[in-house]
Parts: structure tokens; C-alpha cells; sequence
């Protein structure tokens, strides 16, 4: 009996700690290579498939089912996007992007705008197969290398509004053939040359507002033959070359420069 009494308590401590177990399995799921937490990590906030996360260390555990994340004040460390589709991850002081974001072939949408990224490397997004909308405004970044878009024909929308660009390597955007809307404003570009835009002709947006654009050669725009929206306003244009808008595109938003 005494045998039996026991071998009861032992049972009654087995289910207690297989219980323990499911509880702290079903607590905990894999998303990518790494355990992470179904309920929303501190400072987060989950729903459906979105986490929005505040105030806090980039270390997090990102729950099963995600695919959009968005991050404020979200600082230091790596973040692993593995079937992550859309990003936006903002004030956070990123300058790194190698170190700050890891697995990115899924993104489809990146909003990194309002940190801290200076310089961009050759092929530095060739890893991001997938991505249509790449958003780097508000940075202060001063270069594009000459292959830094390579492996990137999907990117259908680039912003890289307000940053110090004072030059751009001739035709460093060819990679984006289906590229449509392109933000270069609020910079301070001085000029294009004839056939810039050559391998992107579908652009319907091109903004170049609010730079220190002295001149235009009659051809730069030559091939842009989709061209719905052109703005060169705020820049110092005091010459404009004929032929200039030849092409069969909408007038362009021309104000007083100031």
C-alpha cells in the first residue's frame, strides 16, 4: 500500500511537470531559426499579424504569424526578419544596416527614414529579393556607391528624400527597371546628365524639389517616357535646355526657385 501511495505521488508529479512543460511549449513557437514568444513581447503591442513595438531594445521575440512590424525608439541589436513582409522601423538611431536587420528576403516594404545611416555599400541590398517599397529619407546619407541597387529589379517605389546627397553615380538606379516613383528631394544634387534615367522608363513620379540643381541637359529626361509628375521647384535652375520636355509626359511643377 505504502508502494502504492507513492507511486500515485510520483504519477501526480509527473503530470505537474508534463503540464509545466506543454504550458512553457505552447507559450513558445519558432519563427525562423529562433524560439519566440506567442505573447506580445514588454513594450510591444500585438495584433493579428502586426507587432508594434516602443521605447525598447531591438532584442525581441517575434510571435508566430507576424509579418509586420513596427518599430519607434526600438534601439541597439539585430532583428531577425525571416518571413517578415513589411518593416518600418524608425528613430531608432540605426546607422548599420548589416548589423541591424537579418534574413531580409521577405521584406516587401522597408521604412528605415528618421535614423541615423550614413554611408551604403556595393550590393548592399542584393539579399532583399522580394522588396517593392525601400524608404531611406531623413537619413544622412552622402554617397551611393555605384552597385548599391544591384540585384534589386523589383523596387517599384525609392525614397531617399532629405539626406546630403551631392552627387549620384551616372544611371546607379538601371537595376530598377520597374521602378515608378523616385524621391530625390531635399538634397543637394547640382545635376543629371543626358540619358540618366535610361534604363527607367517607367518612372511616373520624379522628385528633385528643394536641391541646388543649377542645370539639366536637354537629354537627362529623354527616356523617361511614362513621366506624369516632374518637380524641380526650390532649386537653381536659371537656364532650362530645349528640348528639355520633348518627351510625352504631363508639364512638370515648376515654382520660383527661393
Amino acid at each position: 500500500m505504502e508502494n502504492y501511495r507513492r507511486l500515485v505521488i510520483a504519477g501526480n508529479i509527473g503530470w505537474t511537470v508534463l503540464l509545466v512543460f506543454l504550458a512553457v511549449v505552447s507559450a513558445h513557437t519558432r519563427h525562423g531559426d529562433g524560439v519566440v514568444s506567442q505573447r506580445a513581447p514588454l513594450g510591444c503591442t500585438y495584433l493579428k499579424n502586426v507587432l508594434q513595438c516602443y521605447n525598447r531594445s531591438a532584442d525581441l521575440f517575434i510571435p508566430l504569424g507576424v509579418t509586420r512590424i513596427d518599430l519607434e525608439n526600438v534601439l541597439g541589436g539585430s532583428l531577425d526578419v525571416k518571413n517578415i513582409h513589411h518593416l518600418r522601423w524608425v528613430h531608432s538611431k540605426i546607422y548599420d544596416l548589416n548589423k541591424a536587420i537579418v534574413n531580409p528576403q521577405s521584406l516587401r516594404t522597408l521604412d528605415l527614414s528618421f535614423n541615423d545611416i550614413t554611408r551604403l555599400q556595393d550590393s548592399q541590398f542584393q539579399n532583399y529579393t522580394n522588396l517593392n517599397h525601400l524608404n531611406l529619407s531623413n537619413n544622412v546619407i552622402n554617397d551611393l556607391p555605384r552597385d548599391v541597387f544591384i540585384n534589386n529589379q523589383n523596387i517599384r517605389q525609392l525614397c531617399l528624400a532629405h539626406n546630403s546627397l551631392k552627387a549620384i553615380p551616372f544611371q546607379v538606379f538601371a537595376p530598377m527597371e520597374h521602378l515608378y516613383e523616385l524621391n530625390l528631394s531635399h538634397n543637394f544634387l547640382v545635376t543629371f546628365l543626358d540619358h540618366f534615367f535610361k534604363f527607367n522608363k517607367y518612372i511616373e513620379v520624379l522628385l528633385l524639389n528643394n536641391n541646388n540643381i543649377t542645370k539639366i541637359t536637354s537629354n537627362a529626361l529623354a527616356d523617361l517616357t511614362e513621366l506624369k509628375r516632374l518637380d524641380l521647384s526650390f532649386n537653381s535652375l536659371n537656364i532650362v535646355s530645349k528640348g528639355l520636355f520633348d518627351s510625352p509626359y504631363e508639364p512638370p511643377v515648376l515654382k520660383p526657385s527661393q
